[in-house]
């Protein structure tokens, strides 16, 4: 019975460090980006603002966020649990476009940062193309596995 519990123990660990421990690492990277008064000074931001101009900032929010639905999802979709499993779509989605809610909010208190509408709708926006291009590749699957 012990190695039972080794093996269980073993398993629960390796299950939350590689599906959770990459959602958090991604949540800590956006509140260090939002924690700084001009993330867009970053030698990584300038690509963007080369190619995108003032819309840069909510093509990387878009992106941002984007990244975090999906690796979210990922890791609800691997859950033990058959609701989280069965609604990894929505709560992904909702988790990222909640997260993106507070840290409109936590960069209020940041000294030269903002509360955009606009960022939220950008961060939402990221959210839903990951679930929908999620969902999109899941038919095509499905589709094509009907075929052959």
């Amino acid at each position: 019975m012990n190695w039972l519990r080794q093996v269980w123990h073993f398993v629960i660990i390796n299950y939350f460090v590689f599906f959770w421990v990459p959602v958090y690492a991604y949540m800590g990277m956006i509140f260090q980006l939002s924690s700084m008064p001009n993330p867009m000074s970053l030698p990584a931001a300038s690509w963007a603002l080369f190619v995108f101009g003032s819309s840069a900032t909510y093509v990387l929010h878009t992106l941002e966020y984007l990244g975090l639905s999906f690796i979210l999802a990922v890791a609800l979709r691997h859950s033990r649990h058959e609701f989280l499993i069965k609604h990894s779509y929505i709560i992904g989605f909702a988790i990222a476009a909640l997260f993106g809610i507070s840290d409109e909010i936590h960069q209020i208190y940041v000294p030269g940062r903002e509360c955009s509408i606009w960022d939220m709708g950008a961060d939402s926006l990221g959210a839903f193309l990951a679930q929908a291009a999620r969902k999109i590749i899941k038919l095509e699957k499905n589709y094509m596995d009907k075929i052959f």
